[in-house]
């Protein structure tokens, strides 16, 4: 499996319904997280971050049949 981070999302992945992670509001997500087996796209994960401030790492992980992100 592999996946991405994403500032901008294109079909496929808009018409997936997201896991959405933090807390939601007016704007749009900090990032989106794509998941994709081999060629297939499996979800689509819309996370908020907690502030505006630059952080110098996001980094997501498979292990076994979890996604662990990692994003300030």
């Amino acid at each position: 499996m592999l996946t991405q981070f994403r500032l901008t999302i294109e079909e496929p992945w808009i018409s997936m319904k997201p896991v959405i992670i933090g807390s939601v509001s007016s704007r749009t997500p900090d990032t989106h997280v794509t998941v994709m087996n081999e060629e297939k796209p499996i979800i689509r994960v819309d996370v908020y971050g907690k502030s505006d401030e630059a952080f110098c790492f996001s980094e997501s992980v498979i292990w076994r049949d979890w996604v662990i992100i990692g994003f300030p």
